[in-house]
């Protein structure tokens, strides 16, 4: 470059790359793109800020060698895109700053070292935040080393995730220190500490798992590890790498084809995950063959470098929160497939394991992630604890939440089985009821009917599952559920009766109703086409009404609502809806809700629930009027079975 072209360069205010958002060479080409040096110029009227593929290859040319060096992260990827946009505050949990390729909808992250101050590489970048480069595998000695720090510094720590008694299972599998061809099935083990694995079944586990047939064998003489699928033998390798010398895994440790012997384990959960050293969750693993260990596809690309700490750009890894177990789980979010990414989370079973869990180890696609009782905290990101600002990320006790969120949580996962509804969450049931008299009633507790008897089955619904739960109970349906409270004076709970056939809390229901006083009016059930397929409604003071139905009233047989039958409508809480009218001003609605109820024995008074409708007309501007129906109704006691 000529003197004077130098000089003028040296001379010039300093600028920031419109595309990237790095300060310019003092001797790049300026473009009218270029923007203030100021670091947060690009964000002065919005959080985001638009940027065209165009605008990067002309930046480059221009000699922005930041521009040249994202552009070719990117194209390694195998990635094109026509529209980018730097987000600086993303609404999204879990989420930093990134760079969003718009069209294909991926993003991507720009880190720095994670020991690097925020305050130092801030000023350099409004996008720029903490991370660490990640090794080749999620099994490698790299992570397996930053685990045991983890777990490490959990027990040297954290006092909320000491253990609470000295319980253990009735049988663990004792990892040799000599022997790695054999693992050895004890049983009624002396006081020791045992890791749990948190894992989706597969065809292989099925033939592998312990049998009254090859249980004398294996605690005789060992089950060989080639035995184990996959997936166990890197859990057993977990384990021994952090120095925990026993293991429990549920399909080789409790006789499954014992039904006694399965009853009993399982309503030992509670324990053996509460007191479990640590989880060992292999939350990425869906299908059969697979190894809890992941070859990572997120490749740290290096962009450039401040003071010698690298800068890198990679794809953004998804993470989850508890606020996103505790609500929508990714519901709408066009960026993670919740399921896909962490199979094994949205399953029932898991709810409890992950909840009840002190500490847990999640093995994932692209990392691997601690989660304890007072922190959270990934490969690729600084620790986060239960003090952090922001969306919650550490989950809360069980003692510490709502029964109906409990039910709420719990039912958006799945189940193979409907007939575990209940079993798979009888050790948080336990939990939450602690030592007191509580009275466990079919997923329902005695002394709080009045929050959380009015459920109704939010979303799709299913027919009724094959197996005697009271109509009164969730668990006698499938779907995500949501609760109501009462808010009725004139409705009173007079008495309850359950009988079980074991365990309270396992589910085996024998007998099950609840009597009850409140205001009852009749109507008329009906189905009919919408959209995809039928509504079930209630028609009542000449005027029809959506319902919640509780499974699929066309079913065939007993759980058969017949189109034009008569029902009954049990009013148990009310709601306000503001109306504007132009010419008249603003006015309140107030409209009704009621259980859907359809007559057992009228003689004595039995009914069983097959609704709930909160009141909305089938046409607009149409609700359950909340002054007619308390009008036309009677007062009766009536038995809900």
């Amino acid at each position: 470059m000529p003197l004077l072209q130098t000089l003028k360069a040296l001379t010039r205010r300093p600028r920031r790359c419109g595309a990237c958002l790095f300060e310019l060479d003092p001797r790049a080409k300026t473009l009218r793109t270029d923007l203030d040096v100021f670091v947060g110029s690009a964000f002065a009227t919005s959080d985001r800020h638009t940027v065209s593929h165009e605008s990067f290859i002309t930046s480059s040319s221009r000699g922005c060698e930041k521009c040249n060096a994202i552009l070719e992260a990117i194209a390694q990827q195998g990635i094109s895109f026509q529209t980018a946009e730097w987000n600086y505050l993303p609404q999204r949990s879990g989420q930093g700053p990134h760079l969003e390729l718009l069209e294909p909808g991926i993003l991507f992250e720009l880190c720095t070292n994670a020991s690097v101050p925020e305050d130092k590489f801030s000023r350099r970048h409004m996008c720029l935040w903490n991370g660490t480069k990640l090794s080749g595998s999620t099994g490698d000695a790299t992570s397996l080393k930053l685990a045991s720090t983890w777990i490490n510094t959990c027990r040297s720590q954290h006092a909320q995730c000491q253990p609470p008694s000295e319980f253990v299972p009735t049988r663990l599998l004792q990892i040799s220190e000599t022997d790695n061809t054999t693992i050895q099935l004890v049983q009624n083990p002396t006081t020791c500490s045992y890791a749990a694995l948190s894992h989706r079944w597969t065809p292989e586990t099925q033939t592998s798992r312990l049998e009254k047939s090859n249980l004398a064998q294996r605690l005789a003489t060992g089950i060989p590890i080639k035995l184990f699928p996959q997936v166990m033998q890197d859990a057993i390798l977990v384990s021994q790498t952090l120095g925990i010398k026993y293991i429990w895994i549920d399909s080789m440790c409790i006789i499954q084809d014992s039904k006694e012997d399965w009853l009993h384990e399982a309503a030992t959960m509670a324990s053996i995950y509460t007191n479990a050293e640590l989880t060992v969750a292999a939350s990425w693993c869906a299908t059969p063959g697979q190894s809890l260990f992941s070859n990572r596809t997120h490749i740290a690309i290096d962009i450039t470098s401040f003071n010698n700490e690298g800068v890198f750009l990679r794809r953004l890894n998804p993470h989850f929160t508890w606020q996103d177990v505790e609500h929508d789980w990714f519901k709408d979010d066009p960026y993670t497939d919740a399921e896909a990414e962490w199979p094994l989370l949205s399953r029932g079973w898991v709810y409890q394991e992950q909840l009840l869990s002190r500490r847990m180890l999640h093995f994932t696609k692209d990392e691997i992630i601690w989660e304890c009782n007072e922190c959270t905290v990934c490969e690729c990101r600084p620790v986060q604890t239960a003090d952090s600002t922001g969306p919650r990320v550490v989950k809360l006790p069980v003692v510490s939440k709502s029964w109906s969120q409990i039910i709420q949580e719990y039912a958006k996962r799945s189940l193979t089985f409907p007939t575990d509804r209940l079993p798979a969450l009888a050790g948080v049931a336990k939990a939450f009821g602690g030592k007191g008299t509580r009275e466990y009633l079919c997923g329902l507790w005695g002394d709080d009917l009045e929050g959380c008897f009015f459920w109704y089955v939010a979303g799709g619904i299913s027919p009724r599952p094959d197996m005697y739960m009271p109509s009164w109970s969730w668990a006698s349906t499938t779907g995500n559920i949501e609760t109501w409270g009462s808010s009725i004076e004139d409705l009173e709970f007079k008495g309850h009766r359950v009988v079980y056939g074991g365990d309270e809390h396992m589910g085996d229901v024998r007998e099950g109703e609840i009597t009850l006083t409140g205001r009852i009016v009749h109507g008329t059930a009906f189905w009919k086409l919408a959209g995809d397929g039928l509504v079930f409604g209630v028609a009542f003071d000449g005027k029809q009404f959506k319902v919640h139905a509780d499974y699929n009233w066309d079913s065939e047989g007993r759980w058969l609502v017949a189109d034009g039958c008569r029902v009954a409508m049990l009013l148990f809480g009310q709601s306000t809806r503001t109306n504007f009218d132009p010419d008249e001003g603003s006015n309140e609605s107030v409209i009704a809700s009621c259980l859907v109820l359809r007559c057992v024995d009228e003689d004595k008074g039995v009914y069983e629930r097959v609704g709930v409708t909160h009141g909305e007309g089938m046409r607009d501007e149409e609700y359950l009027d909340f002054d007619k129906v308390k009008a036309e109704s009677e007062i009766m006691t009536i038995t809900i079975i």
